[in-house]
């Protein structure tokens, strides 16, 4: 009797892994307690709006957003996409993951050095950096202190447990599809795709781009060695290259990476990105201030040539929103509707040859970037693309 009660109880718990299809924790949003981080940030979101609205009464408002960006940071994008999506009757509890823990060492020396995950968890110059708040650590004093430990809770536990949720995305996206189903899950969390294998001497963290750790990277070589499958195609539509990605996975004959970015993005950002586009197999800088029509012709156009050549099991979609227009850190011009058919055009390809898809959000660096990407998972709901 107890083995049939153990049996149905973990037959009611793998069916509830996987329905559970968005992953998400209440700490992947960065932790305010105890910091002048939001007061930083939101007198320095002042100043460039007032700066941008005096701009464009002398029509000079492209201009200023180019020599003076200022990204607006959503510290709680993730949660605030969740509240969202909870909107949908057709979205129910049970169709939310959470990850149990943060990505483990171990997982992380698949990828990175052991010299640079030691710096990272004992360094708090590292993870300063990293997330462009390098100047932080010197302005301890009480009652506010900048040490490791208050980086450990608000900036580097996020990313590592978003970290695990792009893990815990691929194994129930590929569950679902070895059980013959439409195999998708969406990170609300995640898409670090500029972290590199790290610990060179003098290597400049500030241009690593808020990613510590290359979730996309270990989440590609889970798949490879965990499950039958012969090939994993990124989709970077991020406005910014995934040199961090070309940099690890880029000689994998296993891995096949697509990007379109703006190699005119806000500081010619990243700043290796010709050195990396030799590993890119598909790769298609744009110019600033794409718009739509150009920016969806050439993705629909190249996207299936690649999805035809490659035939992925799997599809990793780095679903970046900073392609929006008005974005300061992206530079294109893509309207919130461009970016809802976009994704449904990579879902819709996904499921068309049979591949599963795992989705994060990647960039996005203004007020309405958490409303565009709930209205763009909405959509793919609604349309029953996916259920």
């Amino acid at each position: 009797m107890l083995k049939k009660l153990l049996f149905l109880i973990i037959i009611l718990i793998g069916k509830t892994e996987l329905n559970a299809q968005f992953v998400y924790h209440k700490d992947y949003n960065f932790n305010k307690v105890g910091s002048l981080i939001p007061t930083i940030l939101q007198a320095s979101d002042y100043g460039f709006n007032t700066g941008r609205w005096l701009a464009s009464c002398i029509n000079m408002e492209k201009l200023f957003i180019t020599i003076a960006p200022r990204a607006y940071v959503d510290l709680c994008r993730p949660q605030n996409i969740k509240n969202m999506l909870k909107e949908n009757p057709n979205i129910t509890k049970s169709m939310f993951h959470k990850p149990a823990s943060e990505v483990s060492q171990e997982e992380l020396q698949k990828i990175h050095s052991q010299k640079y995950i030691d710096e990272l968890f004992t360094d708090p110059r590292i993870i300063a950096n990293i997330c462009e708040m390098g100047f932080l650590p010197t302005l301890s004093f009480p009652p506010f202190s900048y040490n490791m430990d208050f980086f450990r809770k608000a900036a580097l536990r996020p990313i590592l447990l978003a970290t695990q949720g792009t893990l815990d995305a691929v194994d129930i996206a590929l569950n679902n599809r070895n059980m013959g189903k439409f195999g998708w899950a969406i990170n609300l969390g995640g898409g670090f795709h500029h972290a590199k294998v790290g610990g060179k001497e003098g290597e400049d963290y500030s241009k690593w781009g808020n990613c510590a750790v290359s979730d996309e990277g270990l989440a590609t070589l889970k798949a490879l060695s965990e499950y039958n499958i012969n090939k994993v195609l990124i989709v970077d539509l991020d406005a910014h290259q995934g040199n961090g990605n070309a940099w690890i996975l880029g000689n994998n004959e296993k891995v096949a990476i697509f990007d379109m970015y703006n190699k005119e993005a806000t500081g010619n950002y990243p700043p290796d990105q010709n050195e990396a586009a030799q590993l890119i197999k598909y790769c298609y800088p744009l110019t600033r201030y794409t718009e739509d029509e150009a920016y969806l012709r050439l993705l629909k156009e190249k996207l299936e040539n690649a999805v035809e050549q490659e035939r992925p099991d799997l599809i990793i979609y780095n679903a970046g929103t900073d392609p929006l227009e008005d974005d300061p850190e992206g530079l294109l011009n893509i309207s919130a509707q461009g970016i809802i058919e976009r994704d449904e055009y990579v879902f819709n390809l996904a499921k068309k040859i049979g591949a599963a898809i795992v989705m994060a959000p990647s960039g996005g660096y203004q007020r309405c970037t958490a409303a565009v990407i709930a209205k763009s998972l909405h959509n793919l709901v609604n349309k029953k693309i996916i259920s």
